[in-house]
């Protein structure tokens, strides 16, 4: 089943584990590495839009481009717009109190441009 801008009010998978933050700004987390009890990991990456309520994506990452991003060899961008052209990315809005509202499930090639990093955003 194909799904694109379908509307959701909460993750729909079990419970996971944060395992670190990745790229942080004054404390505040970025991008996030997540894993799953089956050891599946998720990567959550804040949405910068310019004069717009926060947004966070939450995707799974395969292994090997969890290995490919670390290296250097894949960028953020890359994750987020590649792979999978059917694979979903769950994007919420986030309340001021951290709460989840509005949720959208997007495959990676609905995914708009302004919700990505730039090119050149590799892990260092």
């Amino acid at each position: 089943m194909k799904v694109t801008d379908s509307y959701l009010n909460h993750l729909p998978f079990g419970k996971f584990v944060k395992l670190r933050n990745l790229w942080s700004f004054d404390a505040f987390p970025l991008l996030e590495h997540f894993r799953m009890q089956d050891g599946t990991d998720y990567f959550s990456y804040w949405i910068d839009l310019p004069g717009k309520i926060g947004k966070r994506m939450f995707w799974q990452v395969a292994p090997q481009d969890l290995s490919a991003f670390f290296k250097g060899s894949l960028s953020l961008r890359d994750l987020i717009l590649g792979g999978d052209k059917d694979a979903y990315r769950f994007v919420f809005e986030v309340s001021q109190t951290g709460e989840f509202k509005d949720g959208t499930i997007l495959t990676a090639g609905k995914v708009p441009q302004e919700y990505c990093p730039d090119e050149e955003s590799f892990y260092v």
